[in-house]
């Protein structure tokens, strides 16, 4: 058992003769073991459950024992052997306490989360989200394990935009463990899912037979068919061929046509 926490177990007492059993004031030993003292009465076949509580003071191994005297003729006290060791309880530490990343939508991303033990037990940790239907974009890696006195554990955690369209998401990663004083720590994470914009118009575009020093003109639409805002700059020149875009610089909301 760690210092500083208890642990509870039972003794029955019983009559199994076919008078009434009178037990006196109990005894208790050494202070680490408690129970309750009171002498009391026990009727034919009846029978009483004493909670004995072990409270270490010391990492280190201790013995004692219950001492119940009663009226039994053959056996007027009667000892129940009482054994229990103290150990000096793991301490975790939780490095950084919140995480965030961003990403384009699609694409997989991680961040580190490092876990150590600075107490002088094994460390028994796990790792859930605080609410996993929400959360299925984060995933740790490993998500539970041991840790020996002194030893850390670095867990990968992987953010996946591939499911999720642009926005701010949010959740909690609970480290639990068995360290008594902190059982559950909370990190918060973030992710900023950056939405991708895709250009697209005509594969082609055929101007026709143009006579020298002549011009001809013709219109193309520029659709963004991606699920992010597509930001228009200019036109370009190539050769005998020029690309005016009218009002632009221009963003176009996605699903929507230039005019």
């Amino acid at each position: 058992m760690f210092l500083g926490a208890s642990r509870v177990d039972s003794v029955v007492i019983s009559n199994s003769g076919v008078q009434t059993l009178h037990v006196g004031a109990l005894g208790i030993a050494p202070a680490v073991f408690s129970a309750p003292l009171a002498g009391f009465a026990l009727a034919p076949g009846a029978s009483r459950t004493l909670q004995v509580t072990f409270t270490p003071a010391a990492s280190t191994t201790y013995s004692g024992a219950l001492t119940i005297p009663s009226d039994d003729p053959d056996e007027p006290t009667v000892q129940v052997a009482l054994a229990g060791r103290g150990r000096v309880p793991p301490d975790i530490d939780v490095s950084p306490l919140s995480l965030r990343d961003t990403l384009q939508q699609g694409s997989n991303g991680t961040r580190p989360l490092t876990l150590r033990n600075v107490g002088s037990s094994d460390l028994a940790w796990q790792i859930v989200t605080g609410d996993s239907a929400s959360a299925e974009w984060l995933t740790p890696q490993p998500s539970s394990g041991s840790i020996p006195p002194g030893g850390h554990t670095d867990v990968a955690v992987w953010f996946s935009a591939v499911s999720l369209v642009g926005g701010e998401y949010d959740a909690v990663l609970r480290v639990t463990s068995n360290d008594p004083d902190e059982p559950s720590i909370a990190v918060p994470t973030h992710l900023t899912v950056q939405a991708i914009p895709n250009i697209a118009g005509p594969g082609s575009l055929d101007l026709g037979t143009v006579f020298a020093g002549q011009t001809r003109d013709a219109t193309i639409q520029i659709l963004n068919s991606g699920t992010g805002s597509l930001v228009i700059s200019g036109g370009l020149t190539t050769g005998p061929y020029s690309l005016v875009l009218p009002g632009f610089p221009a963003r176009l909301a996605p699903a929507s046509r230039s005019c």
